[in-house]
C-alpha cells in the first residue's frame, strides 16, 4: 500500500493520540492486512479490530455506532455467525504447512471463544484433498474442535482405486457443494455464514470450482482464503472470493496475528437505525 510503511505507522500513531478512533478499510487488490492493523485503532468491546473490508457492510455498522452514538435501544449487539474451516489436506501439504493451518485455526478459535463480544459463533471443519470429509459439524462445541485439530497430520500418500480418487479438484468440488446444500442448514435467521479456505494454494482452480464458489457468494456466504507460505497461487483464489481484502497470507506462526482482521468478518455489530432521535435520552 504505502511507499514508506514505517513513516505511515508513525503518522498514524501521532494521529491516534489526537482523535477518538482511526478506522482502516481495505479497498482494491493491494491491501496489506499487516499495514492496516498497524494503522488502525485497537479493538474494543464493539469490534475485535477497527480494520474492515469494504464489502463487509454489516461490520461497518460498528462505524455507524461510533459516529452517531447509538443507544442500546437502537442497536442490536447480539448477532450470530457460522464459520466453516475448509482445509486442504492433500498430499501436496507438508506437515509444516498443516501445522501452520492448525495454528491459524487455533488462533481464530481462541479469539472466537473470547466472551467479551456479543456474537454467538459456531464453527465446523471440512477437509478436501485426497478425499472430502466433514470432521466437525456446527452443532458440536468449538472447544472440542480446538482440541481435535491439534491431532491433524499431513497425509503421506493416497491409495487411489480409480482415476477420480485422490483428485484435489473433485474433493474440493464435493466440499463446496456440501457447503452450499446442507452445511449451513438449521441456523438462525440473519446468521452470517463464512467459509475460511486454508491451503498452500499449489493446486489448480478449474471452472467448475469457480462456479461452485460463485454460487456460494450468490447465496450470501462470505469466502475468505488463507494461503500458507509465500508461494501460493493468489490470483486463482482471488477469483473465488468476493473481495481482494478477503485474501490472507500466513508465512509463519510468528505472523499469525495478521489474521486479527479476519475477526471483524465474524464478530460484528448489527444495527437497526430509526430516524427519530428526538426522544432519545
Amino acid at each position: 500500500m504505502s511507499a514508506n510503511r514505517v513513516e505511515t505507522r508513525k503518522a498514524a500513531d501521532s494521529l491516534k493520540r489526537q482523535i477518538h478512533k482511526l478506522i482502516a478499510i481495505g479497498v482494491g487488490h493491494e491491501v496489506s492486512h499487516r499495514e492496516l492493523l498497524d494503522i488502525a485503532s485497537l479493538g474494543d468491546e464493539r469490534t475485535p479490530q477497527y480494520v474492515f473490508a469494504v464489502s463487509n457492510f454489516n461490520a461497518l455498522f460498528t462505524i455507524v455506532a461510533q459516529l452517531v452514538l447509538l443507544t442500546c435501544q437502537e442497536c442490536t449487539w447480539n448477532t450470530t455467525a457460522d464459520v466453516v474451516f475448509l482445509m486442504d489436506m492433500s498430499t501436496e501439504m507438508s506437515q509444516v504447512e498443516v501445522d501452520l493451518g492448525v495454528d491459524s485455526m487455533t488462533y481464530l478459535l481462541n479469539g472466537l471463544l473470547d466472551k467479551k463480544h456479543n456474537t454467538t459463533v459456531r464453527a465446523a471443519l471440512v477437509t478436501y484433498g485426497n478425499e472430502f470429509r466433514v470432521h466437525h459439524t456446527l452443532k458440536e462445541p468449538m472447544e472440542l474442535l480446538r482440541d481435535y485439530i491439534q491431532k491433524l497430520t499431513a497425509p503421506r500418500y493416497c491409495d487411489a482405486s480409480s482415476d477420480d480418487d485422490c483428485s484435489v479438484i473433485k474433493s474440493f468440488s464435493q466440499a463446496l457443494g456440501q457447503l452450499n446444500r446442507s452445511m449451513f442448514k438449521n441456523n438462525e435467521n440473519n446468521t452470517r455464514e463464512i467459509i475460511v479456505i486454508i491451503t498452500n494454494g499449489r493446486h489448480d482452480i478449474d471452472t467448475s470450482v469457480r462456479a461452485l464458489a460463485n454460487d456460494l457468494v450468490k447465496t450470501g456466504k462470505i469466502l475468505l482464503a488463507i494461503g500458507l507460505g509465500g508461494n501460493w497461487k493468489v490470483d486463482s483464489f482471488k477469483e473465488m472470493v468476493r473481495d481482494p481484502a478477503h485474501i490472507y497470507t500466513l508465512e509463519s506462526k510468528e505472523s499469525v496475528n495478521v489474521l486479527d482482521s479476519v475477526m471483524t468478518e465474524i464478530v460484528y455489530s448489527s444495527c437497526a437505525l430509526s430516524n427519530d432521535f428526538n426522544n432519545k435520552p
